[in-house]
């Protein structure tokens, strides 16, 4: 947990220097604060001890032995049984011969594009919360589901460029995160509900309800839908586990009803439209998790909608009131929210808490 303290204190003061930093047009210096800002998370990410995160061993370890024991990089890759650009990834990282260089790669790869999109949308809203949400929701997950983090990642990033209209990036993006995850196709979805909300088509409403039918629809038959796909596969050779959790469901609605009260003040027709799109991604969420029971494995595909949620709705809620007061209370109050979250509920069988690193002991 020390290590988790003092990297979300070292990020925040670079951020806030970087964010003023830009303010004042100084674009060099802002940047510079910014670099070691993702080189402070990657750090921290890459001296961590190989027991940190169920999913070193189970990828990056044996990645690793079978890039040894390859004659070459194309018989390592037909070896590999892992995600193209995954798999990789960790061989460019093996080249160096060091397992801690490797994870501060994959760290790299998970954090870079949530710095560029923080950049992107400094304009708009905070540059420091934007990467503290991800540090909040994203950062110590990372640790154990790296694949899907940087798929999670590149998509948030082509959200972005999909929403200001440039959706060849934003598509071109999708199919790079689906190289390191098959799952990242599912965002798809994402892009197609931000079309749908925010263009000018007629009977918008009845689509709209039409698109909660059909979430509803395939939630029920889940498990039909599942088998068609390669996913099935990817579940049968998994050891997915979990059990009925009110906690999980309530969690969402939550979240969903925080964003309800959200759009019945909204200050305009861009708010209420992104936190209308943000309600959307939290009811796929709510779905995916209620069928994740029947059918474990599945809760995963919901984490690309509540990590893009996480993203929108921060921002829209606050938006939503005048006082400064009432701003600040929920600011401190959701961040809270998801710290105990990150501390308490991701720790599960992810074995991320608590850090360990046999390199810098103080981090312990």
């Amino acid at each position: 947990m020390k290590a988790y303290i003092i990297c979300i204190i070292i990020t925040l003061i670079l951020n806030f220097f970087a964010e003023k930093s830009f303010k004042r047009n100084n674009k060099i210096l802002g940047l510079s604060f910014l670099g070691i800002s993702l080189f402070t998370l990657c750090f921290i990410a890459g001296v961590r001890n190989l027991t940190v995160g169920t999913d070193v061993n189970v990828y990056v370890s044996r990645l690793i032995h079978v890039s040894n024991n390859s004659i070459d990089i194309f018989n390592y890759l037909k070896n590999s049984n892992s995600d193209l650009l995954f798999a990789l990834l960790i061989y460019l990282g093996n080249l160096s011969k060091s397992a801690h260089f490797v994870l501060f790669l994959i760290e790299l790869a998970v954090a870079l594009p949530i710095y560029i999109y923080a950049y992107k949308t400094k304009e708009k809203n905070s540059l420091s919360i934007t990467i503290l949400i991800f540090f909040l929701t994203m950062y110590c997950v990372s640790f154990n589901l790296m694949r899907q983090s940087i798929a999670i990642a590149i998509c948030i990033l082509a959200y972005y460029y999909f929403n200001n209209k440039h959706k060849n990036q934003a598509y071109f993006l999708v199919i790079i995160a689906s190289l390191f995850h098959k799952t990242a196709l599912i965002v798809i979805v994402a892009l197609f509900i931000n079309w749908m909300i925010k263009s000018k088509i007629k009977y918008k409403s009845f689509l709209m309800f039409l698109t909660i039918v059909c979430l509803i629809f395939s939630g029920l038959f889940m498990d039909k839908i599942v088998m068609l796909t390669s996913y099935s596969k990817y579940l049968n050779l998994s050891n997915f586990m979990r059990s009925f959790s009110w906690g999980s469901i309530l969690k969402i609605i939550f979240w969903i009803v925080l964003g309800i009260l959200s759009y019945n003040k909204g200050v305009d027709k861009e708010h209420k439209q992104d936190t209308l799109i943000a309600i959307m991604f939290a009811i796929i969420s709510l779905v995916l998790t209620i069928t994740s029971f029947k059918i474990p494995g599945t809760g995963r595909l919901g984490y690309y909608f509540t990590d893009l949620f996480y993203f929108i709705i921060i921002f829209e809620i606050p938006r939503s009131f005048k006082q400064r007061k009432t701003i600040l209370f929920f600011v401190v109050s959701i961040l809270a929210l998801l710290w105990w979250k990150m501390t308490a509920v991701e720790n599960d069988i992810s074995r991320v808490n608590p850090y360990k690193s046999d390199i810098i002991k103080f981090l312990n």
